[in-house]
């Protein structure tokens, strides 16, 4: 196969450095709609928290147009379901926080302030409307979130594996000839900073790791050839796609499964 050794970690200037945080790319989305609606002088009352004493005994999740908007800055938390959320990862879930707005205020003002009701509907229309118009942006931003989440989630439980622990930190640079070599949770690392554009980028660090192991450490550390490749095989198995042959060849059913190093 092609050797890349001489890659221990991916460079600083690549593409994970230049990829924009899909994360604040879609809150930035949300951001302008909100917008949208609060240029509207109908969105006055639901820009700020009800003072009402009485509104707390209706409305048992009280939100407005500032949480919202202080979310997609990143600035604010709001607790749903007992689950603290800061910036929107999707779609769906800053139109539940919307769709909140609107009904909180059906509930306290249907009978009270009916005008008010038919106000809110228009202001998430005019949401929905800037919505529609970044479809296939937020359907981008949605897609790079979600395989970070996914890719973070398959690095995990290979960071859980008894028989990867060799590799979950970096060996001392003194065996890669002074490199700071890749390992597990610099994967880890990469994976949360939406540093993967797809599983076979990220499959392809796990076979880098495996090369290293093989260029720097067959000597000192013989018994991380196989593990190295069985973490392959492995995250083969995790991703769903293949990286080719391994280098070792072994009975993989023969791998104790606790490993002294």
């Amino acid at each position: 196969g092609n050797r890349r050794s001489k890659d221990i970690v991916p460079g600083k200037g690549g593409t994970a450095k230049r990829r924009e945080d899909p994360k604040r790319r879609l809150n930035t989305i949300f951001e302008q709609a909100l917008r949208a609606m609060m240029e509207q002088n109908k969105s006055f009352p639901f820009q700020s928290a009800v003072k009402d004493p009485a509104y707390r005994k209706v409305v048992s999740t009280p939100i407005d147009l500032s949480i919202i908007r202080d979310r997609c800055y990143g600035l604010a938390s709001f607790s749903r379901g007992g689950r603290v959320q800061t910036l929107y990862n999707s779609k769906k879930e800053f139109e539940e926080d919307i769709a909140l707005v609107v009904s909180n205020c059906h509930a306290y003002n249907q009978y009270r302030e009916p005008q008010l009701v038919v106000d809110v509907m228009d202001l998430e229309r005019v949401c929905r409307s800037k919505l529609e118009e970044n479809a296939c942006a937020i359907a981008e931003a949605e897609a790079s979130i979600q395989l970070a989440h996914e890719l973070a989630d398959l690095t995990t439980k290979l960071i859980t594996s008894v028989e990867f622990q060799p590799f979950v930190r970096p060996l001392s640079s003194k065996y890669y000839g002074g490199k700071r070599p890749l390992a597990l949770h610099t994967i880890l690392d990469k994976a949360r900073a939406f540093g993967y554009s797809s599983r076979r980028e990220w499959l392809d660090h796990l076979v880098l790791l495996r090369d290293n192991v093989y260029d720097h450490c067959s000597t000192r550390f013989p018994h991380l050839l196989r593990i190295s490749d069985l973490l392959v095989v492995r995250g083969q198995a995790l991703a769903g796609i293949d990286a080719g042959p391994c280098r070792w060849n072994p009975e993989f059913a023969q791998l104790p499964s606790v490993v002294t190093w």
